[in-house]
């Protein structure tokens, strides 16, 4: 199949509260502040992936000051309640130069389709750990994200890189979302794919309002 990728601005394009009715417009993936979310399918017959997930996401802030932003439990916070998180947490734990973020979210499955709430029930737990290391001479830092679906069971695996760029830096992650489920496994991605993207698009609009 055929990468599709999407560019969200979110200041055209409000986030609802249910991350099923998520929708955005499209928009020149250079512009700063836009984020940059490509989802490849492939066959799941063939034995790969059957999602690679990618996002770029801009900020006007140095490195360092979005770093600053990411370990913050009140920039934390504001972000799983603009999600439309019923109950969250949020843990950040310091070691050295780097940071491990945890944090957890349950949404509403009103909307999911029924293959998908009979796994997960009336609500969705999402867990995410994004793990930084310290930044290396030119300011960039690298570390490893999970975003795991409690019950479906759905997981995303990958990295994260935040890295200056221009006046400004870039986060990106890049990683591969498994559903570990006979025959639905596919559909069950598919279904997940939209609550992830949306997380990380919010992300965005926020830290852009925290960092102006």
């Amino acid at each position: 199949m055929t990468p599709v990728t999407f560019v969200v601005t979110p200041v055209h394009a409000p986030l609802r509260a249910r991350w099923r009715r998520y929708r955005w417009p499209r928009a020149p993936a250079d512009r700063v502040g836009a984020t940059r979310v490509a989802c490849g399918a492939t066959d799941r017959d063939n034995g790969e992936p059957d999602v690679k997930f990618t996002a770029d996401i801009r900020y006007d802030a140095a490195p360092a000051d979005v770093f600053s932003m990411l370990t913050s439990s009140d920039f934390q916070r504001q972000v799983c309640e603009a999600t439309g998180a019923i109950d969250h947490s949020v843990d950040i734990e310091e070691a050295g130069a780097g940071a491990t973020i945890t944090t957890t979210r349950t949404l509403p499955a009103d909307d999911l389709p029924d293959f998908v709430r009979k796994f997960v029930g009336s609500t969705l737990q999402v867990m995410r750990v994004d793990h930084w290391g310290a930044p290396d001479e030119s300011g960039t830092r690298t570390g490893t994200v999970v975003v795991e679906i409690k019950g479906a069971p759905v997981r995303l695996t990958g990295s994260i890189t935040l890295a200056p760029e221009g006046s400004g830096a870039l986060e990106q992650v890049d990683g591969d979302l498994k559903a570990s489920l006979p025959l639905v496994g596919g559909k069950v991605e598919k279904a997940a794919e939209p609550a992830i993207r949306a997380a990380i698009s919010k992300e965005q609009e926020i830290g852009s309002g925290w960092l102006a």
